[in-house]
C-alpha cells in the first residue's frame, strides 16, 4: 500500500513540475499512508499468494509475516496427530486457489516449494 501512495505521490510531483493543471491534482491532497493498511491480511489468499511470491523470490516484507504464519498453520495430519504432507498440500493448494486472480504459474510455484513442508 505504501509502494502505491508513494508512487502515486511521485506521479502527482512530475505531473506538477510538467505545467499539469493544480485542480488535477487536487485529488491527492491529503493522502496519508495509514499504517493499519500495511498490514496484509492473514486470510485473504490473494495477500498470501503475494506475501509467498515474495518469499519465494527472495523479497519479503515484514508486513507479510502473518500471512505467511497463518499459511504456515494450514496444515494436515494423520491419526496420533502425525504430520501429514500430502493432506497439507491439498489444504494449502484449496486456500490459494481461492484467490481467482492469481497467476496459476506463481501458484504452482509457491505450493511446489512450500505446500508439503511442515515448518519454512
Amino acid at each position: 500500500m505504501r509502494l502505491i501512495l508513494t508512487t502515486i505521490i511521485l506521479t502527482g510531483a512530475l505531473l506538477a513540475s510538467a505545467g499539469a493543471a493544480a485542480e488535477e491534482l487536487s485529488a491527492f491532497q491529503g493522502v496519508t499512508s495509514d499504517p493499519s493498511e500495511d498490514k496484509a491480511n492473514p486470510d485473504d489468499p490473494c495477500a498470501a499468494v503475494t506475501c509467498l511470491y515474495g518469499q519465494l523470490t527472495g523479497n519479503s516484507q515484514s508486513e507479510c509475516d502473518p500471512t505467511v504464519k497463518a499459511f504456515k498453520s494450514i496444515k494436515a495430519t494423520k491419526k496420533h496427530g502425525i504430520f501429514d504432507p500430502t493432506g497439507t498440500l491439498k489444504k494449502r493448494t484449496n486456500f490459494l486457489n481461492g484467490c481467482p486472480s492469481a497467476d496459476s504459474g506463481i501458484v504452482s510455484s509457491i505450493l511446489k516449494k512450500f505446500g508439503k513442508l511442515k515448518s519454512f
